[in-house]
């Protein structure tokens, strides 16, 4: 096939796949938008119509009943009212015909709105009198739907009309290869959206290069279109307003996600920031400046959480923060708290140096027993003034408590893993990644043993904390690379194998040449080991990261991003890195059968991050209700214990 046909037929593809997406995806996200909305005014409607009906029915005044219905049912946003007593006879019933708008027979059936009914008691007194029920009517929403829907598709028939035309007429004036096009046609056919920084002096070679940075920018701007809306979703659901740290309700939910986890670390630190002068510089210099001072202290707190695994801040409520910081023991604990005391103390003499009790830091320790709520009420007894204040004040609940929740300390795991290295006496075990269509693994994840004589065995979240950003880490990571390297000499099952890389691999000058070289020499590899990184690490070693990803796509490996979303990242990032894959953390998807929210804003997520070609992945799916809710989403995979418990290589 010719070159000039091979561009042609590209063009037109991706053109198409993008004008087509587009509109399937704005329609599909405004007519679920509107069923929400039908929902909630039909919801809204018969709960204030209970409500206002109850003292007429007390008296059985249907007359002044009936004339709150009509006032209302006349405003011609219902297709029905009705009124009934508790034995299901008609009361009040009120109806209208549908009036579709300018919406055609066509499009509403195919396109058709799940249009609710909502039910409010009425009550007489204490008992239960009669029941209303409502409707709302649809007519306006597939007006609006139809218009949107209109619209969307001759504006973007018209903008692909006019960059396809051009694209031909200017592929046609080619007169040798263009290989640069080739590759930027390739790339953009695998959803990364390259562009040319160099544009040719040639006019002919000049048109096609910018009619294809064209078509990658409008591509990029429909990722970003999608990314805000989602996060958008997301920050209203799980972020405060004001600091964009995660809200109460979020972090109660995290902390139960992780001491839920088999996986991971079941001890750590608690922290309870109160801002002392908080009302104080509301009352004095307005509300702006306070915001200011919380907005100023998140980012404190978020820089000293950032490279820290499993460890999450939220504002809980006006003046107070909280830190759960995960695998910390005692000692680092104090020293993580002084250090966050001495850069309020800083912000202090910027923001109000003459306040003379700025902040206090309360702390106590958690394990897998503890409840958010004891916590809570343990650190807050701290904060409690004892009168000898000084600005920053900061008391620790109970000092000795760690010890006898976590006897074990950071000299003990060190020591245990660096014999474990030393010895190559580390266990690997891998947990199936399935997808929906196909009974076999999408790929196995590699998970770390050290052997136990007490307990049989250790999971690495019990330890990896303690080590993620020393060289322990980075030891251990060519260890796992190594053993497994050597499995698959032998292994003849060619289902891909995950490997998670620590923040001391990412961060080292040599690991990226080491394991380049380990690769190259094991060509029998190829394609059957993919990486991950967790998500906070590629945040904070974003150049790291990109440098290796960069390597290893070069060499034909894959990387992906693991508990994404937990630390509610921008998605930008993903454009830069470009993963195969991301895994949703488990923050997402424990208790999504009964949590609409979840279930939205992971469509969202999915519908996002396919537009740019990523699978999405979801974990720590503990139960059927949460795998069939998942499935009715309809990731690209799903893991976790309900799937399959992790099981050792080879069996």
């Amino acid at each position: 096939m010719t070159l000039n046909r091979q561009l042609m037929i590209s063009i037109v593809v991706l053109l198409t796949a993008g004008f087509v997406g587009t509109v399937i995806i704005s329609t599909g996200n405004l007519r679920t938008f509107l069923e929400s909305q039908l929902a909630t005014h039909a919801q809204d409607t018969a709960t204030s119509l209970g409500l206002s009906l109850s003292p007429h029915m007390e008296h059985g005044d249907l007359v002044t009943s009936t004339s709150m219905i009509d006032a209302i049912f006349d405003r011609g946003y219902f297709e029905s009212i009705k009124l009934t007593d508790i034995n299901g006879n008609m009361l009040i019933e009120r109806t209208q015909q549908i009036n579709n708008g300018q919406a055609p027979a066509w499009f509403i059936n195919l396109l058709s709105l799940q249009i609710p009914t909502a039910e409010a008691m009425v009550m007489s007194k204490w008992k239960q009198a009669g029941i209303v029920q409502v409707t709302s009517q649809p007519g306006l929403a597939y007006h609006e739907l139809w218009l949107n829907t209109r619209d969307t598709f001759w504006l973007y028939l018209a903008t692909t009309i006019i960059i396809l035309v051009a694209a031909l007429l200017t592929v046609k004036l080619l007169l040798r290869p263009l290989r640069e096009v080739v590759k930027q046609a390739e790339a953009i056919s695998s959803n990364s959206m390259m562009l040319q920084s160099e544009i040719p002096k040639t006019p002919e070679l000049r048109s096609v290069v910018m009619a294809m940075n064209s078509l990658s920018s409008r591509m990029s701007e429909i990722f970003a279109e999608q990314a805000a809306v989602t996060e958008n979703l997301r920050s209203q659901i799980y972020l405060d307003p004001v600091t964009g740290l995660g809200n109460r309700n979020s972090f109660e939910r995290q902390f139960q996600t992780l001491i839920e986890s088999v996986e991971h670390t079941a001890h750590g630190a608690l922290l309870l920031v109160k801002l002392a002068t908080l009302e104080e510089l509301n009352e004095a210099e307005g509300h702006r400046e306070g915001d200011r001072l919380l907005r100023n202290t998140a980012a404190i707190i978020r820089r000293h959480i950032e490279n820290r695994a499993d460890s999450h801040a939220a504002r809980l409520d006006g003046s107070r923060f909280v830190l759960m910081i995960n695998g910390i023991h005692a000692q680092d604990a104090e020293h993580f708290a002084t250090d966050l005391g001495e850069d309020l103390e800083q912000l202090r003499c910027e923001i109000m140096p003459d306040s003379s009790h700025f902040a206090d830091i309360g702390m106590t320790y958690w394990s897998s027993e503890s409840r958010i709520s004891d916590l809570l009420a343990e650190a807050g007894k701290t904060l409690i003034s004892d009168g000898a204040g000084a600005a920053i004040n900061i008391r620790i609940f109970d000092p000795g408590r760690e010890g006898k929740i976590h006897p074990f300390g950071n000299d003990f795991w060190q020591s245990r893993i660096q014999e474990a290295i030393g010895s190559r006496d580390i266990m690997l075990f891998t947990q199936d990644v399935y997808s929906e269509s196909n009974g076999n693994p999408l790929h196995r994840e590699v998970l770390v043993r050290i052997a136990n004589g007490k307990d049989g065995v250790t999971e690495a979240g019990r330890y990896l904390p303690l080590i993620d950003n020393h060289a322990d880490a980075e030891a251990l990571d060519k260890l796992v690379i190594e053993n497994l390297l050597l499995h698959l000499k032998h292994e003849k099952v060619r289902i891909p194998y995950v490997v998670n890389l620590s923040l001391a691999s990412i961060t080292s000058p040599v690991f990226g040449d080491w394991l380049r070289k380990s690769l190259e020499t094991a060509t029998y590899a190829a394609s059957r080991i993919q990486f991950e990184i967790s998500e906070a690490i590629a945040m904070a070693t974003m150049d790291s990261t990109k440098h290796l990803a960069t390597e290893l796509s070069t060499a034909g490996y894959q990387i992906g991003i693991d508990h994404f979303g937990r630390n509610f990242h921008p998605f930008g990032y993903l454009r830069t890195l470009n993963p195969c894959h991301i895994k949703i953390d488990g923050y997402y998807t424990r208790d999504i059968a009964s949590d609409r929210d979840k279930q939205f804003f992971i469509k969202g997520l999915k519908d996002t991050v396919h537009s740019i070609g990523i699978r999405i992945i979801a974990q720590s799916i503990e139960s059927n209700g949460e795998y069939d809710a998942l499935l009715a989403v309809g990731l690209d995979g799903y893991q976790g214990y309900y799937l399959g418990k992790p099981k050792l290589l080879g069996t």
